[in-house]
Order: structure tokens, then sequence, then C-alpha cells
């Protein structure tokens, strides 16, 4: 169950936040204090598509393992 389930919804929650409530250019900035950060195009379509997309399929995948309706 934790790791189906709980670790796909805080790696959500996780993009989710950093979307909605610290913004990309607010992360952008926290990055960059530490470092040169030359990739922030590719960091947006990742935090935005990418991730997003990817985590909703194995979070989907996983709940559709445990009903039954696949088997992995």
């Amino acid at each position: 169950m934790t790791n189906s389930v709980m670790m796909p919804l805080a790696a959500l929650a996780t993009c989710i936040l950093i979307l909605r409530v610290v913004g990309i250019d607010g992360m952008v900035k926290e990055i960059e204090q530490s470092s040169p950060f030359r990739r922030k195009k590719l960091y947006r379509v990742f935090i935005k598509y990418f991730a997003t997309i990817c985590l909703i399929i194995i979070l989907l995948s996983s709940i559709a393992n445990v009903l039954g309706i696949i088997s992995m």
C-alpha cells in the first residue's frame, strides 16, 4: 500500500505544491542560489506535464493492480 499508492500521491502532491504554491519561478530562484541553472525550460515542461502525467499513470496502474483489473 505504501509503495504503490502513498509514494505516487506524495510525489504528485509535491508537483502540485511547486506549481501552485511556490511557483516555478520561485523554485528556479532557489536553485540558482547555489549554482547556475541552465535547463529552466526543460524543468518547467517536466514539472508541469511529464512528471505529473507519469505519476498519475503510475498511481492508476497501482490502484488497478490492487483491484485486480491488471496484474503486474
